[in-house]
C-alpha cells in the first residue's frame, strides 16, 4: 500500500467453458470468511488477508456465476436475466478456480454470505497542521506514540496482516460503548501524531502510519474505522482512518478514487 501492501493477479484463463445451468439444488458457493469483495468500475476485486494479495477479474467473466455465490448484490444477478445472460452451473471450472485459491467455499463453518460495505461517503478530511506551529507535548503523549509505533512496527513485521486486521476487529466490538469520537480530543491527537511521526525512523507507508495512528488513538479509548480500499485503473491498493463522512489521515480527492473493499 503506499504502493500497495497486496499485489493483485489476474485469475488464469478459466473462462472458456459455459455450462447450462442446472435446476438441482446445490450448497451456494459463500466468501471464505478472510475474503472481501467490492465491484470496481467493470471488474470485481477480492482481497485475500490470509495471503495478503488482491485479485481483480473482469465483470464480463463473472456476471455468469454470479448467481452462485450467496449474497451477491442482486440487482447486477437481475440486470444479466433481463438481457439473456447464459449462467454457469456449480461445476464450472471458473468458478471452481476460486474456490480452489480459496476464496470460495460451500462450508458455512468458514464462510459468509457477499456483504456490501457500509460507509459513509466521505464529504470532509481533516487539515494537516503546519509543524511551525508550536504545541504542547505531555510525557504520556510521547510515551503512547512510541508504544503505538512499536507495537505497529513489531505487528506488520511478526504477525500476519489477517491477525493484525482480527486483532484490530475484537478490540473495537469489545469498546464498542467507548466509540463516540470526541473531536476536540482527536484533533489535538492528531496533533501530536503529526508531530512526532518524523521522530520515528519508518518511511511512510499508508499501512504503517494508519496502524500506528489506529494504536495511538486506541491507547487514548478513540476508535476510528481502518479503511481499505482499491482502485484498478491505474491499480492502487491504499488505507486511512475516517470517523464516519470524516477522513482523519488523508486528503479528500484522494480517498474518493478508491472503493472501499473493507472496514475494520
Amino acid at each position: 500500500m503506499g504502493g500497495s501492501h497486496c499485489r493483485a493477479s489476474p485469475l488464469s484463463p478459466v473462462y472458456s467453458t459455459i455450462a447450462t445451468f442446472t435446476n438441482h439444488m446445490e450448497p451456494p458457493f459463500l466468501l471464505s470468511k478472510h475474503v472481501f469483495l467490492s465491484l470496481v468500475d467493470d471488474y470485481c476485486v477480492f482481497l485475500d488477508l490470509k495471503k495478503d494479495r488482491y485479485l481483480s477479474i473482469e465483470r464480463s467473466k463473472t456476471r455468469a456465476f454470479e448467481h452462485l455465490i450467496a449474497g451477491w448484490p442482486r440487482d447486477c444477478q437481475d440486470n444479466e436475466l433481463a438481457i439473456g445472460s447464459r449462467r454457469m452451473s456449480s461445476d464450472d471450472a471458473s468458478v471452481l478456480a476460486l474456490a480452489d485459491r480459496g476464496l470460495l467455499t460451500r462450508d458455512p463453518s468458514k464462510g459468509k454470505g457477499v456483504v456490501t460495505v457500509a460507509l459513509p461517503a466521505p464529504t470532509s478530511a481533516r487539515s494537516r497542521r503546519d509543524l511551525s506551529t508550536p504545541i504542547t507535548l505531555s510525557s504520556r503523549d510521547v510515551e503512547a506514540f512510541m508504544i503505538a509505533s512499536i507495537r505497529a512496527a513489531t505487528m506488520l513485521r511478526w504477525q500476519s496482516i489477517e491477525s493484525t486486521v482480527r486483532r484490530v476487529q475484537e478490540r473495537k466490538v469489545s469498546r464498542s460503548s467507548d466509540n463516540a469520537l470526541d473531536i476536540d480530543e482527536t484533533e489535538r491527537l492528531l496533533a501530536v501524531f503529526e508531530t512526532l511521526r518524523p521522530f520515528f525512523p519508518a518511511k511512510y507507508l499508508c499501512l504503517f502510519d494508519s496502524l500506528v495512528l489506529l494504536e495511538f488513538l486506541a491507547i487514548n479509548r478513540l476508535f476510528p474505522d481502518w479503511i481499505f480500499g482499491v482502485r484498478v485503473k491505474p491499480w492502487h491498493a491504499h488505507c486511512w482512518l475516517q470517523q464516519s463522512d470524516l477522513v482523519l489521515n488523508d486528503a479528500l480527492h484522494r480517498v474518493r478514487s478508491f472503493t472501499p473493499i473493507m472496514v475494520v
